[in-house]
């Protein structure tokens, strides 16, 4: 496919900013920060 490697950037950004989000619920709420990915 054409767009593979476009799905591929773009799942990655989708899962950095996630983890990103993440890291600072952990960092501004601490223990009531949960993971959802």
């Amino acid at each position: 496919m054409c767009n593979s490697k476009t799905s591929i950037i773009l799942y990655s950004k989708m899962v950095l900013i996630c983890e990103l989000n993440h890291i600072y619920q952990t960092q501004m709420l601490k223990p009531s920060a949960r993971r959802h990915c």
